[in-house]
Formats: C-alpha cells, structure tokens, sequence
C-alpha cells in the first residue's frame, strides 16, 4: 500500500502547478464553474441559468455542488475549493483505476492501466484534420471539472457491479450502485450515458446465453438508474426549453459523407485523436479477463456516436471519443503488460520502450502546455490567472462592488436579475452567482420571451442606505 502511495503521488506532482497557477477552461466564464458554484451557495437548488434564470441549468453540475460543500465546509474562495476537489480526485482517480487494471487483467496490470488512461494520448493531441481539432487528451479533460468527479464515480460503478456476486445482500448492492449511477448522470451525463447502454448490452447478452435472477435484477437497476437521473435533474431536468431540433428534437444529426475526401478526412481525425490506443486498445480488449462484451462496447458505442453522429449547437459530441479512449487505454494498459513479459532481449525491452515513450510522452508534457498561459506579471481579476494572493480569503473586486454583491446574494429571489453592463457584471455574475443581463452565452431564440416576467432593476441608489458599512470583502 505503501508503495502505491508513493507511485500515486509521483503521478500527481504534473498536475500541481496548473491547477494552482491558472483558473483555465470553464472556471472563470459566465455562468462557468466560478458562477455556479456562487449561484449554489446563494441557496439556490437546483440551479438556473445565470442568463435566463426562469429556467432550470440543463447541466452535469456535480463538482459544482461539490465545490459549494468545500467553501461551506472549509470557508474557502471558490478558486481555492475547486483546487482542493482537483488535487483530491486525481490520486483518488489513479487509485481507483489501478484497482479497475487489476479487476481487467490481473495484480500486475493496475499500475500500467491507470498510467495509460491518465497520460496516454492520440498521435497528435494539438493537431487539426479539415479544420476539426483533433480530440484533447484525457489530461485535458480532467481539467473540464464534470471530468474531474465523473471519472472516479465512473470506476467506483464498475467495482461495485464486480462485487455483487460476493455481496450477501445483493438488493443493498443493487442499491448502491443506482445511487452511484444517479450520482454519475448528475457529475459527468456522457459518461452515465456509455455506461448505461454497454451494462445494458452486455447484461442482455448474458440474459440470453445463461438467463438468471441476478442478471435480470441487474438490468431492472439500470432502467431505475434512468429514473433516478431523470428525476435528478442536471442534464436530464425538464423545463420550457426550445426545441433544439434535428433527430426527435435532441439536437443530433446523421453526419454526411459527401465524398471520399470526406470519408478520408474523419479516419484521419480518428488516426489524430486515438493513434496507438486503436492498436494497443483493440489487442488488450480482446485478452480482458472479466467482462469483455461490457469493455468492448463502452469503447465501441462512443466511437459510432462521434464518427456518425454530430450536434447541431456545440462541438461537445467529441466527448464521446474521451470515453472510448478510456475503454482503449485501458486495454493499452493490458497489451502493455503482455509487451513487458515478452521483453526477455535488449531488442525487445527497445521496442516496448518505444511504444510506451509514444503513448505517453505527450500526455506527460502536456501540463507544461497549460502553463505557457500563465503570466506571473500583469493581469485582469476575471481570467485564467491564478488570483493574488493565493492564501488569502478576499477576492480582488471594488469595496462598493462587493458590498452590492452581498447586499444581493441574501435578497435576490431564484428567477430574479440584476442589470449592469458587461463590463461592469463581472463581480455580480461569476463571484457572486447573481443573475445578470449581460453574459458571454446568449439567450437562445425563444428563450427571451421568458424573461420579462422574471427580471427586477436593482439600482444602486435604491439600495446604498441598505448596504453594510465600507470594509466587507465578503463576496
């Protein structure tokens, strides 16, 4: 265990500097992670969108919820939770997954697997083919919080239906494990997706080659699973939404292929974003000990989606290659094991030094990516900068700004918004979780309608004799 520990922490020291120096991806933008985590803390549940807040967040918000707990827990600002949360799910995620590597293939698989999902990447992770950005690696991803939760909840779910054979309360383990993937729907949507269509499939396989009570419980977990996360809410909440269009009003599309440049175009993106893992993956999939339909169709499903699927209105479809590369790596992390046996000559032990070299070389450096953005010298208080002084529990913002803000944080009603200019809501918006005109996302057509009954001016002047006195930093 010791051993593990230590192995666990060397894997955790490249994600250290970035997560303390930058505030980078979806942290620091309206109605980013920043926000919702605010909007949360203001007692607002479920959330709403800080642009629209006659309408419910149609979002995986879990680490946000999360976040929210740590700065109600521990008094915190919220950049700080959020580095808290990702420095704690990462060596909690590699432990998780050398546990999953030793389930798939045996003791000696665990570290291989959990290094080749945490750093492996395509054959060129900043590339583009066709002007569509090859896929970013896992690493990347994890800094997308939803990522950052899901992932560990993902590998706690396939351990726990590992266990239930051994459970000798099978109805509390079939509990346990709709209650984790409810809690995953609400924490990361792509992944309670993959996970739910490849147990369904791989139970029903089972069902019909050897029909037994267990399985058949199984499956019914599954269809209250998606009850669950229905209910729930997140991505799967309902609402006045607009309808979104294209395939039964979801958004998604058939892809065209209009002709072999085309054709030849996605298998270069697919060449791109997974290079070895398709080789590597494949041949550990097939030597997996326990459940091989199950990984075989969480690598397969996702990546059908994403070559014969698209979404009308974000780029986010190419998560579902993320989830397939997750299956491969893992099957990587097999093959690999195999490679290492079969290394008895100096020839060999080159030719597995190679392989593992160029599966993992970008992921390992690509951290140090991450902090070509960071500017130890001048910056604005609303950006991927770390904010100055770190250890410190005040935020860089204008003392009236931030005695407005708590003024509005414990009177706003949930559907009610505040007007200031762009440039001016800042504060308001992202450290203060307040509903504001002004945003960088744009209400959709048909949304608009729906805001004249929900929005309030607040002016300044109408509440200056309320606000506290000069000194409050809280906000």
């Amino acid at each position: 265990m010791q051993r593990k520990l230590w192995v666990t922490g060397l894997a955790t020291l490249p994600i250290i500097p970035p997560t303390i120096l930058l505030n980078f991806h979806d942290e620091a933008y309206f109605n980013g992670h920043f926000a919702i985590i605010a909007h949360l803390q203001n007692g607002t549940y479920p959330p709403r969108y800080l642009y629209e807040p006659s309408l419910p967040l149609r979002y995986h918000y879990g680490f946000d919820l999360a976040g929210a707990i740590v700065t109600g827990l521990l008094r915190v600002r919220l950049d700080q939770a959020i580095d808290i949360l990702t420095l704690t799910l990462w060596p909690l995620m590699f432990l998780l997954l050398w546990r999953v590597g030793e389930r798939v293939g045996g003791r000696r698989a665990g570290l291989l697997v959990a290094f080749a999902v945490c750093f492996s990447t395509g054959w060129c992770a900043l590339c583009s083919v066709n002007e569509a950005r090859t896929n970013p690696p896992f690493l990347s991803y994890f800094f997308q919080h939803p990522w950052s939760i899901g992932v560990p909840i993902f590998c706690l779910v396939i351990l726990q239906r590992a266990a239930l054979a051994r459970l000798d309360s099978r109805f509390f383990g079939l509990l346990a494990l709709v209650c984790s993937l409810v809690m995953l729907s609400l924490c990361q949507a792509v992944l309670f997706i993959a996970i739910v269509v490849a147990l369904g499939i791989n139970e029903a396989w089972k069902l019909m080659r050897h029909p037994n009570r267990t399985e058949a419980y199984l499956f019914l977990s599954l269809g209250a699973s998606l009850v669950g996360a229905k209910l729930a809410g997140g991505f799967f909440v309902s609402g006045p939404f607009p309808q979104a269009g294209e395939l039964f009003g979801t958004g998604f599309y058939l892809r065209h292929f209009s002709d072999g440049h085309a054709v030849l175009g996605q298998l270069l993106w697919n060449f791109e974003t997974f290079g070895l893992l398709l080789i590597l993956g494949i041949l550990g999939l097939l030597r997996v000990a326990h459940d091989k339909v199950f990984w075989t169709i969480l690598a397969l499903f996702p990546f059908v989606v994403i070559n014969f699927l698209g979404y009308r209105h974000s780029w986010d479809i190419v998560k579902f290659a993320t989830v397939s590369s997750i299956s491969l790596s893992i099957g990587s992390g097999l093959t690999l094991l195999r490679l290492l046996d079969w290394s008895n000559t100096r020839r060999r032990r080159t030719i597995f030094s190679v392989l593992v070299v160029a599966l993992l070389w970008q992921g390992v450096y690509y951290p140090f990516i991450f902090l070509q953005d960071y500017d130890p010298g001048g910056r604005s208080a609303f950006s991927k900068q770390m904010i100055k002084p770190y250890f410190s529990s005040a935020y860089p913002v204008d003392q009236d700004d931030a005695r407005a803000v708590s003024f509005l944080r414990t009177r706003m009603g949930p559907s009610e918004i505040v007007y200031r200019t762009e440039r001016k809501s800042e504060p308001y918006a992202i450290w203060g979780g307040l509903p504001t005109e002004a945003s960088v996302y744009p209400a959709l057509p048909g949304i608009t309608t729906h805001m004249a009954s929900a929005k309030r001016s607040l002016r300044s002047e109408e509440i200056s004799p309320l606000l506290p006195k000069p000194g409050s930093t809280d906000c």
